[in-house]
């Protein structure tokens, strides 16, 4: 999912012919069970969440021009950004925003048996009949004010009184938000800190060895398995599709490429008969991750030679230029 096609399908939520509405949910953990109650609120309660989750919305997402949205394997951590996860695999705590968008007939909360220490998140469903998004709220233990840890006192009359309830904060921010079968990541952070991305990530890494080892290219794969059990270089083997060009040539022509690549032939070494790739440093490890997604490119206009990740030219000496 590229940004127009995200904007194209959140539209709807500034459509003033079809109104939309709120539900909002708790995502309770207790011992090792997790389960969603439907939070029943006054009419006015839910008119000020919509406007605010929708303010979000619409300041983060559809309104924000400077708004870079790229795939998830792409992610670029730059402030003002935003992923769609296009990975297999979704860590298994987010499978409550499938859960509440295709069946959000949950049992109510219930302040006689359920706790709202017991809140972990909140679900929140946003939308009318016909659509509707899902957008994951991670609850933390400081947005929940117990009536026992502080003094809390109000202006009621012409007196201050104690207030004698817990009371949950909840703003407007969110970290995750799914548009249909499709999920937006918005905190980068909050999804490796809390949702096992990191074993999805190095899961995904490991799938990507098998296929460069089918290959036949490298002279041994256990340096490139070794290289990636660093968590950033898992990252970047993640990255290369399963249907990238490279690996689809023969062994021979990428080789002919690297040998005559002004850069790449003074970095990555072959074995004594020219057969196949030596990656014997982490210099040579590296780049080749990088001749995987084909980074490398050659300008049409200028013959100039370019890491396209960050738009670096190949500098070379000027013997070989």
């Amino acid at each position: 999912m590229n940004k127009g096609e995200l904007l194209q399908r959140l539209a709807f939520l500034n459509d003033q012919n079809a109104p939309i509405g709120i539900e909002l949910y708790f995502v309770l953990e207790e011992g090792q069970e997790t389960s969603i109650k439907f939070a029943n609120i006054q009419d006015d309660v839910s008119e000020a969440l919509l406007s605010q989750f929708l303010g979000y919305i619409n300041g983060r997402l559809i309104n924000n021009e400077e708004l870079i949205f790229s795939d998830l394997t792409n992610a670029d951590d730059r402030r003002n950004s935003a992923f769609s996860y296009d990975l297999e695999n979704k860590p298994d705590k987010l499978s409550v925003l499938s859960e509440v968008l295709n069946n959000p007939n949950k049992p109510t909360f219930d302040f006689r048996n359920d706790s709202l220490s017991n809140i972990k998140a909140f679900v929140i469903l946003i939308g009318n009949a016909e659509r509707k998004v899902a957008i994951y709220k991670k609850h933390y233990p400081v947005n929940l004010l117990k009536r026992d840890s502080i003094l809390r006192i109000f202006p009621a009359n012409e007196q201050f009184e104690k207030l004698d309830t817990n009371v949950l904060n909840i703003n407007e921010s969110f970290e995750f938000l799914q548009v249909d079968n499709d999920l937006v990541v918005l905190s980068l952070k909050v999804l490796e800190a809390n949702f096992g991305y990191e074993n999805i990530v190095r899961a995904k890494a490991t799938e990507n060895i098998g296929l460069i080892e089918a290959t036949g290219l490298l002279e041994d794969i256990a340096l490139l398995t070794n290289l990636t059990s660093e968590l950033k270089y898992a990252k970047k083997m993640m990255k290369i599709k399963s249907n990238t060009p490279v690996l689809q040539l023969p062994a021979a022509t990428v080789i002919s490429f690297i040998g005559g690549h002004p850069m790449l032939k003074k970095k990555i070494r072959f074995n004594n008969d020219n057969s196949r790739i030596s990656l014997d440093t982490k210099v040579s490890q590296e780049l080749f991750l990088k001749l995987l997604n084909d980074d490398f490119l050659k300008s049409e206009l200028t013959n100039l030679l370019y890491d396209s990740q960050n738009k670096d030219t190949v500098i070379v000496e000027e013997a070989e230029v």
